[in-house]
């Protein structure tokens, strides 16, 4: 297993990153790329994030290289609430990441001063979700059951980051 170096954080820049990686990418048996949809709210809101076609595209070019995507809409920290509840009602990135960090926060897993920011430093993260593993992956499944027949950017929320996680569960087994 090898995690491609990276510079870009945009959906369509991550999968350049990865096609482009000094190795050549082919030889892998297993190519994934991790992005979320992170919607620009408002061009003067000054928060970050990307257009719909940045995501749209990378998960069409990655379709056509074979490349899977653990995508997440509206973003990955819906992967962190589901651990915690059973969440099928959309909504924005800021409310799902203060959910989050709300949730993590009263389960003593981080400090109660944490910041959203913080949720994209936490290093141990599979491991403090480990005892709500059953529990997060099974409201994951019903979750993409019921968003089964709708495209990544229309499943608000969704996520294919379980998937990931289960292959490399698989692999280090």
């Amino acid at each position: 297993m090898v995690i491609a170096d990276h510079q870009h954080t945009d959906p369509l820049g991550v999968l350049n990153d990865l096609v482009n990686y000094k190795y050549d990418y082919t030889l892998f048996e297993k190519k994934w790329i991790v992005i979320d949809r992170d919607e620009i709210r408002s061009i003067s809101s000054n928060s970050s994030g990307h257009p719909e076609e940045n995501f749209v595209t990378a998960l069409t070019e990655a379709e056509k290289l074979n490349i899977e995507v653990a995508w997440s809409n509206p973003c990955f920290e819906i992967f962190i609430v589901e651990h915690y509840m059973y969440r099928d009602t959309g909504g924005d990135r800021k409310d799902i990441q203060k959910k989050a960090l709300e949730l993590l926060c009263k389960d003593g897993k981080i400090k109660e001063e944490s910041v959203i920011e913080d949720l994209k430093t936490i290093n141990n993260l599979y491991d403090l979700l480990l005892p709500n593993k059953e529990k997060g992956f099974s409201n994951l499944k019903k979750l993409m059951n019921v968003q089964k027949d709708k495209s990544p950017m229309d499943a608000n929320p969704g996520t294919r980051f379980h998937e990931l996680v289960e292959v490399l569960e698989a692999y280090f087994d």
